[in-house]
């Protein structure tokens, strides 16, 4: 590996002087395109319908969408259901080229996709960190912003996002036990 100094342009290009397999990122980044490509057309194929509502929408009726509303609603839920369908595809393909990428960088093996133990390894750990992303937005919602609203409610609205501001910034600021590496900007 280059041993060149920290900076813009080291990061940018330091997967042009990595040891390993040759060839590795443009396979990677070739079929990651097509894989992309393939889900967005099965996506659009999905949303067909919905687009199709509002294409005779703009046509037939000057872009009022009110003539169609009835007819929108119900085939938006057949669609938005069918596209649930391409959550675990999504998640499967994420884990295959996560995979294929930390195979490289550990292991210093060519490109391969595949659904192994370290591919559901990761799509646990993916997985995890959702709920835990999902979970602060609730912490986020009962800490902060309910207790602004009630402060807004009974003491003014400039009280309200005063009080939920600084029960944001109380829990998300640094705590003084953490190291300096935790906070680089911190010295």
């Amino acid at each position: 590996m280059s041993s060149d100094k920290a900076g813009l342009k080291g990061a940018a290009l330091h997967f042009l002087r990595t040891d390993g397999p040759r060839g590795f990122l443009m396979r990677f980044a070739f079929v990651y395109a097509a894989a992309t490509l393939v889900m967005q057309v099965f996506g659009l194929w999905l949303q067909a319908p919905v687009y199709e509502i509002y294409l005779r929408a703009f046509a037939e009726n000057d872009g009022d969408i009110t003539a169609y509303a009835d007819e929108l609603n119900a085939v938006s839920l057949q669609s938005n259901l069918g596209s649930l369908l391409m959550l675990p595809v999504s998640l499967a393909i994420w884990v295959m080229f996560e995979g294929a990428s930390q195979r490289r960088y550990i292991r210093a093996e060519g490109f391969r996709l595949r659904i192994s133990a370290d591919e559901g390894r990761l799509a646990l750990v993916g997985l995890i960190w959702g709920a835990l992303l999902i979970g602060g937005y609730f912490a986020l919602a009962l800490g902060a912003i309910i207790p602004g609203v009630i402060a807004g409610a009974t003491a003014g609205v400039a009280a309200g996002v005063i009080v939920g501001g600084l029960i944001f910034l109380g829990v998300s600021w640094p705590r003084s036990g953490c190291s300096r590496a935790c906070h680089p900007l911190r010295r």
